[in-house]
């Protein structure tokens, strides 16, 4: 990210899922998600191709991860660099605490143009912290989670811009907090096994570098299954993004759904 400015990728992501249909909960405000999205559209270029069809693919993982989830009984939601996402919105449930844990200046950003849209947020927590540099713990414990009772973690769209190890010492933070029969979801980019695909992320890593982020791991299968385990995460659902999507291609990505180990 450029120096004290919010995240582009974040907001072309958002602006992607102006165009995508998606469920809610009964209780939740799906319009203040899909407004923020459009206002974001606007003014931000939306990834197209093989990109956007990847988008569609994670994005509904991430949407049936959290129903799931709050259908099991699960009582906090912690979006992991949450960006402009909208789930605390679309997926608003009597008893369960939403809580954005994000980058100072995406989040920021987002909670202004919230403000400007009118949009309600009394019930969600805000955390800010610099993946590399903050004390998410404390962060959390600043924004009201409560590490005794169950949380889902969603990590969207974060891993490939971290360094192995800071990765490692997210996730592990996150394991600290979490309950017995806490989940972790997250999106893990492999390293592309074709010249092609090879050129394809090269494509994508120069287009993220122009906006001043930077593609920094991808992993191989073992490797990246390795790293949950190494960080106290069972994985316990894998899943390639065509599975969700016919139209995304397959091998880029691993969507993985993991519960938290029990900690000695």
């Amino acid at each position: 990210m450029l120096e004290g400015k919010p995240s582009r990728t974040a907001q072309g992501v958002a602006a992607a899922r102006a165009t995508m249909r998606r469920p809610c909960s009964p209780d939740g405000d799906p319009a203040g998600d899909e407004r923020l999205s459009i206002e974001l559209a606007k003014g931000v270029p939306s990834p197209h191709g093989l990109l956007y069809q990847y988008l569609v693919g994670r994005t509904r993982f991430f949407d049936g991860t959290t129903t799931d989830a709050i259908e099991d009984g699960i009582t906090q939601v912690v979006v992991v660099a949450a960006g402009y996402d909208g789930r605390a919105l679309r997926f608003r449930t009597s008893g369960v605490r939403f809580i954005e844990l994000d980058h100072p200046a995406t989040q920021k950003d987002k909670r202004a143009l919230l403000t400007d849209l009118g949009i309600e947020t009394a019930d969600i927590g805000f955390a800010a912290a610099d993946f590399t540099t903050d004390d998410v713990g404390a962060a959390l414990d600043g924004a009201g989670h409560d590490p005794t009772s169950t949380t889902l973690f969603l990590v969207e769209g974060l891993s490939v811009y971290l360094e192995e190890g800071v990765l490692h010492g997210l996730l592990s933070t996150l394991h600290t907090r979490a309950a017995p029969d806490s989940e972790l979801a997250i999106d893990l980019s492999l390293q592309p096994t074709t010249a092609a695909r090879a050129a394809a992320k090269k494509v994508f890593d120069n287009r993220v570098a122009s906006v001043g982020e930077t593609a920094r791991t991808r992993f191989s299968r073992d490797r990246a299954l390795a790293l949950l385990v190494a960080s106290g995460w069972d994985p316990d659902e894998i899943v390639d993004p065509a599975d969700l999507n016919r139209m995304a291609r397959r091998g880029s990505a691993l969507l993985v759904r993991a519960i938290a180990a029990a900690r000695e």
